[in-house]
């Protein structure tokens, strides 16, 4: 049981790892998209520009606001994701230390039953040894 519990709390652990990569991820992709698009307001020579080449450029300026705009979307649920993920670690974490505890409690209530076993055993085997050497003696 408890090792279920440890291989439960490892793979959400992992689980976390993997929401944490893909929200880094993201987040990088998004800061791209975003440089990209300050990139593009700072055109030098942006007078110069022919109709063309202007358009064109409104056109990139359009995309890399949509693309800003879903990866903010995407930032978001990754973000979403690594907190549920972080909750379920949790979880299994308390799952796990519940059980370890309850193992702990059954150990020493275990422990203290043998010792008093032991101590039983030991008056019984003092009190045979006691009638033994009684009955042993001359009176």
């Amino acid at each position: 049981m408890l090792r279920q519990r440890a291989a439960k709390e490892e793979a959400a652990e992992q689980a976390l790892a993997l929401a944490h990569n893909e929200y880094n991820r993201r987040l990088r992709m998004l800061e791209d998209a975003r440089l990209k698009l300050e990139g593009t307001l700072t055109v030098p020579g942006e007078n110069e520009l022919d109709i063309f080449a202007e358009m064109h450029l409104s056109f990139y300026r359009s995309v890399l606001s949509r693309k800003v705009i879903e990866g903010e979307e995407h930032v978001n649920e990754a973000c979403r994701l690594v907190e549920g993920r972080r909750n379920e670690a949790v979880q299994a974490r308390q799952e796990r230390q519940v059980i370890e505890k309850l193992k702990n409690i059954h150990m020493q209530k275990y422990r203290r039953e043998e010792a008093a076993r032991e101590q039983k055993e030991n008056d019984e085997l003092a009190l045979y040894t006691y009638y033994l050497r009684r009955a042993e003696q001359p009176h």
